[in-house]
């Protein structure tokens, strides 16, 4: 998931802990194809629709990476 970039990026020092966006370092045609194919599958699969729709408060591109990985 790291080589494609559907990880969010970690900073650790001490006892802090703090994750933010998408590690910046990935492979871009990979994950746009890898997303793409994420919303063609919800578009036939009633499972992953169900899914997304009932997450969808949380923020549609964060429920498409949670799909996508």
């Amino acid at each position: 998931m790291s080589y494609v970039g559907l990880i969010l990026s970690v900073h650790q020092s001490g006892d802090h802990s703090t994750t933010s966006r998408l590690t910046p370092r990935a492979n871009r045609i990979m994950r746009s194809y890898l997303i793409e194919a994420t919303w063609q599958s919800l578009r036939f699969d009633p499972v992953k629709q169900e899914y997304y729709r009932s997450h969808q408060c949380e923020g549609a591109k964060k429920v498409l990476v949670k799909i996508a990985r």
